[in-house]
């Protein structure tokens, strides 16, 4: 092996060799030749130098691609009420599992806490073999759990296409307290039996009234977004094999914050990369990132009743400012 090893080689040592010899004893060159070789140029290969983002600009197109802003305010929503998920359809250990750690995800964002142990669910987290016939059975029965639609978006909105989505009924407050749920006015029988279900909005008035705001004012609202309710749905099929940890953290940043896409891939690093399409062969984080805590920190303590590129640069800045915003290892 070793003598067919040294002779495979012999070519390219020759090669070399030649060319070695050829440098060091050139042969005279022609006028014609020498006339050319002074008026051409090797051809050069530039490399254009790699584009620098800013903290601020990373932290602002994480924001951008993430943040998903409501249907009928347009602004980004959170919790105000406390977090309270229940989990189903995993063994009951696995359940108590991915509910805790939702919750302790809401606790160490800054998130609001619910008042007691036996809080009324308000984030339902369904693991199921066959997604799309629970979803289209809740489209069925109870489609304010969808979110905002119109009688003609139903089928849209009921349409699973990834292996853990999350649908959002949202809602508006004002500065002074006043609340509305964000359902079209045919709905309202469907968003009234929502509320009395999760006890999120208990004394809402006046459901199919947007909460009025300041509109004299080119940059505040007086009217921020949130969350009334957060259905998780998981495909169990899909997920079988993977580990409980990073499931449950992505599942964490479906319940506390609406995300603009879950096929995306930032140049900052997300838990969402874990499922995502559009990541390649780009590692996949194990757990939530440093830029996936620091974005849901700046979400739950900045101002959200300005309008939304007010809100996407004051979050932004506050992750930069913070040096939150780099990866998580």
């Amino acid at each position: 092996m070793a003598r067919r090893a040294v002779l495979s080689w012999l070519p390219l040592l020759v090669a070399l060799g030649a060319a070695s010899l050829a440098w060091a004893q050139p042969a005279p060159a022609s006028s014609d030749t020498a006339a050319k070789a002074a008026t051409s140029v090797d051809a050069l290969t530039v490399v254009a130098p790699k584009k620098y983002e800013s903290p601020q600009l990373q932290a602002l197109n994480f924001v951008r691609s993430h943040g998903a802003p409501t249907r009928m305010l347009g602004q980004l929503a959170r919790w105000t009420d406390g977090v309270c998920p229940v989990t189903m359809g995993l063994s009951p250990d696995m359940n108590a599992f991915v509910s805790a750690r939702v919750t302790a995800i809401a606790t160490e964002i800054g998130g609001p806490k619910a008042k007691r142990s036996g809080c009324k669910p308000n984030v339902e987290i369904l693991f199921t073999d066959d997604p799309q016939a629970l979803v289209d059975k809740v489209a069925r029965k109870q489609s304010a759990f969808l979110g905002y639609h119109e009688a003609s978006e139903a089928g849209a909105m009921a349409v699973v296409n990834h292996p853990i989505q999350a649908w959002y009924l949202t809602g508006i407050q004002n500065d002074k307290g006043q609340r509305s749920i964000d359902v079209p006015t045919d709905n309202m029988a469907s968003a009234l039996e929502v509320s009395q279900i999760n006890g999120g909005l208990q004394a809402m008035e006046k459901l199919s009234r947007s909460a009025p705001g300041c509109p004299d004012s080119h940059f505040k609202e007086c009217r921020s977004g949130l969350f009334v309710n957060v259905l998780i749905v998981a495909d169990a099929k899909a997920l079988d094999g993977r580990p409980i940890g990073p499931v449950a953290d992505y599942i964490g940043l479906l319940a506390l914050s609406q995300s603009r896409s879950l096929d995306g891939c930032d140049a900052l690093p997300s838990i969402l990369d874990l499922l995502s399409s559009g990541c390649g062969d780009r590692s996949k984080p194990d757990s939530l990132t440093d830029t996936d805590v620091a974005y849901l920190k700046a979400l739950y303590r900045t101002n959200l009743d300005t309008n939304l590129s007010v809100q996407k640069d004051q979050i932004a800045d506050n992750m930069a400012r913070n040096g939150d915003s780099t990866p998580h290892h």
